[in-house]
């Protein structure tokens, strides 16, 4: 077997078959967590384009989301590469809420085998936004009407998250909200924080 070397360059676009292809959908009933802007609600699906599964033209909006606290701790602030700081003030700000679905979501299945099926890779959930912007497109218009896409947080493999297309909203309730810097979720930021290694500043 030859092993090519180099970049691995972009990942591909998604296939022009996709719409008649069986997804590889996984079906998770739990309880999910999100850290938002304390001035935003839990449920806020976002449209500006900025972020990995977002639609490209403002199709829809899209919700992120973890199976944990931790989770979605390091999607939140560890998405700069090499900066292990956190300040006081910036979580203050913040919230986290758990967030209670009715029924189990319809995933389209990135965290493992399910990127081979649909002819993709890793790159898909840690490389360029712009091609993973236009799959996540694709697999929103797909007839299977999935609720969102599953995938690994990008720097803590082992954390699982989601990102929910607005048209399951009405899917969610909001459970316990509390701000990030309140007593009752110390204990739970000061594990996250040596798991990570992060330094908390005022």
């Amino acid at each position: 077997m030859t092993v090519e070397s180099g970049s691995p360059g972009l990942h591909p676009e998604p296939p022009t078959d996709l719409q008649a292809q069986n997804l590889p959908i996984i079906q998770i009933e739990k309880s999910w967590f999100r850290i938002h802007q304390i001035r935003h609600s839990p449920l806020y699906f976002g449209d500006s384009g900025a972020n990995r599964f977002d639609a490209p033209a403002q199709e829809y909006g899209v919700m992120y989301i973890a199976a944990d606290p931790q989770g979605c701790f390091i999607e939140t602030f560890g998405s700069q590469t090499g900066i292990q700081v956190i300040s006081y003030r910036e979580l203050s700000l913040r919230s986290i809420s758990q967030l209670i679905c009715t029924r189990p979501l319809q995933l389209v299945d990135l965290s493992g085998s399910g990127v081979v099926h649909l002819s993709a890779d890793a790159r898909l959930t840690v490389a360029e936004h712009k091609v993973a912007q236009r799959w996540a497109l694709a697999l929103w218009n797909h007839p299977s009407q999935v609720d969102g896409i599953y995938y690994r947080a990008r720097h803590d493999l082992s954390q699982l998250c989601a990102a929910i297309f607005d048209r399951a909203k009405p899917v969610f309730t909001i459970g316990n909200k509390q701000i990030c810097t309140n007593r009752s979720f110390q204990k739970t930021l000061a594990t996250i924080l040596e798991t990570y290694k992060f330094g908390l500043i005022d």
